[in-house]
């Protein structure tokens, strides 16, 4: 039973009753007052929101979790009205979206509880589910309710919002792209990493190679890096190779000192296409790879040789005079 604190309605019902009391003989007149202002009071009380003490919130935590059975309470007493406005529906969902991320002492039921509320709001709604869909929760809910016929209106989410909004409705829009589509791939390209994959099944890779290969000379280069580095090397002339190397290496070695295994990972694949100066980077400093077997293998796929020890003896006997064997994919000694 729901423990609901009003003061001040009753107190006004005390004054008001005991103003109403008189001689029960034959005070009908009277008898008819208090019930009608038992019913007003009976009313007042269903149009004030619970309120619950301190005590009962702090005591029911566990492990700084807010307990199940309050949150339940609270998901209850928010349900909008029958015919509840857009405004109204709005406020709803920005309180169900801010409950995805409250540590729960049972969160697995409250969250299918608030997904089940979010998808019974319908389409009309998607707009304003995008804008919380930074949650995983919230996506859970957003994607399966996207449908071809809102490719214009994520077109415009993504290019004209900004933050989680922006991505969440340009991921969903990449999935209805077509090569008609190419001016916003492009766009989106510049901030959005997985608009590469699209561009790539759409074959629209030569026209994003301004953009590929700004992001792979840019600060954030190294996300996604191995992907976008293919995609140069797919479209890039052997001629324009030595000096985009030089550049991307630059950087590498720059971004090196603040993360490492990135930085050694993205010059091992700059190695595989035959840029020698990663090969040297990553081959001179061999504790940024030692302790990755991953790294181990692949290096091992540009020489002739099946044990990373072995490679490094012949590495250091031989460094000053390698060249890659563009057939074999290999480091070897020059003749």
């Amino acid at each position: 039973m729901k423990t609901i604190i009003f003061p001040a309605i009753a107190v006004a019902a005390v004054v008001l009753l005991s103003g109403c009391k008189q001689p029960v003989d034959d005070g009908a007149v009277e008898r008819e007052r208090i019930l009608v202002l038992e019913q007003e009071l009976a009313t007042l009380q269903k149009k004030q929101p619970e309120m619950v003490s301190l005590n009962e919130i702090f005591d029911n935590m566990t492990r700084n979790q807010m307990s199940h059975e309050l949150v339940m309470r609270y998901l209850e007493l928010i349900d909008p009205p029958p015919n509840a406005s857009p405004e109204q529906i709005r406020q709803y969902i920005y309180r169900l979206t801010r409950l995805v991320d409250m540590p729960v002492q049972d969160y697995k039921a409250m969250k299918l509880a608030v997904m089940a509320r979010l998808s019974g709001l319908g389409r009309e709604y998607l707009p304003d589910l995008l804008f919380y869909a930074g949650s995983h929760a919230v996506r859970e809910v957003v994607a399966p309710m996207v449908k071809p016929e809102d490719k214009e209106m994520l077109r415009n989410l993504a290019v004209t919002r900004m933050g989680a909004q922006s991505i969440l409705a340009g991921d969903m829009f990449l999935k209805f792209a077509d090569k008609s589509d190419k001016d916003t791939l492009l766009y989106l390209l510049r901030t959005n990493t997985s608009a590469l994959h699209t561009i790539t099944q759409l074959e629209l890779e030569k026209e994003a190679m301004p953009i590929i290969k700004q992001r792979l000379l840019g600060e954030d280069q190294l996300q996604n890096f191995d992907q976008f580095f293919d995609a140069a090397m797919r479209n890039m002339e052997d001629a324009e190779r030595p000096e985009f190397f030089r550049r991307v290496l630059r950087n590498v070695k720059i971004l090196a000192q603040n993360n490492s295994w990135q930085a050694t990972h993205s010059a091992i694949k700059m190695a595989s296409y035959g840029c020698l100066g990663a090969f040297h980077f990553v081959m001179d400093n061999k504790n940024l790879y030692h302790n990755y077997q991953d790294m181990h293998r692949k290096l091992l796929m540009m020489s002739e040789f099946d044990k990373i020890e072995n490679m490094e003896s012949w590495y250091e006997a031989n460094k000053d005079n390698l060249v890659f064997d563009p057939d074999k994919k290999i480091y070897k000694v020059a003749k």
